[in-house]
């Protein structure tokens, strides 16, 4: 029963700081959300993640928003160009 509790209460806390935001500009309202190198930072389902930054062909790189220019698959990784 306590391990329940604390799972609850964790999965409370993560959900209530997390960083809401919309699909268009991502770079401006996930201000807070910090991600680890090779993942980038996006907006998925209005919440502000980090999502791997992988990728074979230029299209897996098109969910990622927080981009100026282009992004384009370089080495296997999703690099704005």
């Amino acid at each position: 029963m306590r391990t329940t509790l604390l799972v609850f209460a964790a999965a409370l806390v993560a959900y209530t700081h997390a960083e809401n935001c919309t699909t268009t500009s991502t770079q401006n309202q996930c201000t807070s959300t910090n991600c680890s190198r090779g993942y980038l930072k996006e907006c998925a389902n209005n919440v502000c993640t980090c999502s791997p930054n992988t990728c074979t062909t230029q299209g897996d790189c098109a969910n990622f928003l927080n981009c100026n220019n282009q992004w384009h698959c370089v080495d296997n990784g999703c690099r704005c160009y």
